[in-house]
């Protein structure tokens, strides 16, 4: 920092650097004994800065050194504004990162111990894998899980049994005309295997427990889970994800954002036909992961599009939620049991339900 002059009055001072300032040269000046020091702090300034000093010591009362000072005072403001937006930014990183902490998330704790339960009642863990304690064969269903299915399997086989009785006619003379008893019970068991898989797929059989007014299983499969893991990495998505969204939105709208997604999920992945990877009627079908992919494209499209609600999908939760996606897709349901409608259909909720209410807001807003 070099001191290139003086000046004799504050007022004077004030307008040779308010000047400077528009010039983009930074400078200060300091009240010595009788006169005002200027100062300017980079060096590279120091000799436009002394022919700038002396053309105003000629001409002080020059009119572009008063429209200087109006100009510095809105460089200024602009400066203040520029970094409270900086400082909000600050505060917005640090409440992502510390929000694990602080956030109050009682529904989610709720959903959590309802889900827990449930696996009790149902006996999930006896889904999981032999190192977890599965035996590898479906166990009996308990009463809770035919409670809380999409439909009642009981009801459900009863009307597919009843499907395959009505449409055996045409079987008894292909097996009348047929001599070997292995091939005739080959023509029969494959009769049957496809009678059964149209039963599955037949809507009204698998709304058959909505229709009787069961309108609760609409959204409790959610609760249910098969396995150890399956059960372990939904409750830390809805720990995570739901988290940020229930301490940001309020209890009331994360309940009513859950339930929604639950109920949207479900609906896509059982009315689908089973050739598209849809759910059939006797299959069981459950898991909190259609609203853990909801929550996942809410926050994404929050993320990019609001950053300052604070919301965070980071790349390697979002990297793999589309991984999931994406096998599953491929699989096919082939070796892994995984409702792809429902991951697919939750997500598209969560991105209309984060970006829809951008759209409606007025621009410059």
């Amino acid at each position: 920092m070099r001191q290139i002059g003086t000046i004799q009055d504050e007022s004077s001072a004030k307008k040779l650097i308010a000047f400077l300032l528009t010039e983009e040269i930074k400078s200060l000046a300091d009240k010595g004994d009788s006169q005002w020091e200027i100062w300017i702090k980079e060096e590279d300034d120091v000799d436009r800065s002394k022919q700038i000093l002396d053309e105003f010591i000629q001409s002080p009362d020059d009119p572009k050194y008063a429209a200087a000072v109006e100009k510095a005072n809105q460089l200024a403001r602009e400066e203040l504004e520029r970094q409270e937006k900086s400082r909000q930014n600050v505060i917005v990183m640090r409440s992502k990162w510390s929000r694990n902490r602080t956030q109050k998330k009682p529904m989610v704790v709720t959903l959590i111990i309802i889900s827990a339960a449930v696996f009790m009642m149902t006996a999930g863990w006896q889904y999981s894998g032999a190192l977890f304690g599965g035996s590898g064969v479906r166990p009996e269903t308990t009463s809770a899980l035919k409670a809380l299915l999409f439909v009642n399997p009981d009801e459900a086989l009863a009307r597919v049994n009843k499907y395959i009785r009505d449409n055996t006619g045409d079987l008894e003379e292909s097996v009348r005309n047929e001599k070997d008893p292995l091939k005739r019970a080959q023509i029969v068991e494959s009769h049957v295997r496809r009678l059964q898989a149209v039963a599955e797929d037949d809507t009204d059989i698998k709304l058959l427990s909505i229709k009787q007014g069961q309108f609760w299983r609409l959204f409790t499969p959610m609760f249910i889970h098969f396995g150890i893991l399956h059960i372990l990495f939904n409750m830390m998505w809805l720990n995570s994800l739901g988290g940020q969204f229930e301490d940001t939105y309020g209890t009331l709208r994360f309940g009513v954002f859950v339930l929604t997604a639950a109920v949207v999920a479900q609906v896509i992945q059982q009315l689908m036909p089973t050739n598209m990877q849809g759910t059939g009627a006797l299959t069981y079908a459950g898991g909190m992961s259609g609203v853990n992919f909801a929550l996942g494209g809410f926050i994404w499209v929050k993320s990019i599009y609001e950053p300052r609600s604070g919301l965070m999908l980071s790349p390697v939760a979002m990297f793999t939620l589309i991984l999931i996606l994406f096998i599953g897709i491929v699989d096919g349901g082939q070796s892994l049991s995984m409702a792809n409608w429902a991951h697919g259909g939750g997500f598209v909720f969560g991105l209309l339900c984060g970006y829809l209410p951008i759209l409606r807001t007025p621009a410059g807003k």
